[in-house]
């Protein structure tokens, strides 16, 4: 099982919302770390923002999607 967890703040640092969830099964921790991305994505999607800055703990996560050519 992996779980994963959001917080959505403003301009100013004060929280917004928040949000967890779990996905049952196995995977790796690139996968893991790509799909709390697009829950995240999904999630704010749904709030109806459109101007987010999205921050994540995994550098390899975040290469991967700012260097579009590196294997996630």
């Amino acid at each position: 099982m992996v779980g994963m967890g959001f917080i959505l703040r403003d301009e100013i640092g004060q929280l917004l919302s928040c949000d967890s969830r779990s996905m049952h099964g196995t995977c790796t921790s690139k996968e893991a770390e790509a799909k709390a991305l697009w829950e995240a994505i999904s999630w704010v999607k749904s709030l109806h923002y459109t101007q987010v800055i999205f921050e994540l703990y995994s550098k390899q996560a975040v290469d991967a999607i700012n260097f579009s050519n590196l294997d996630m």
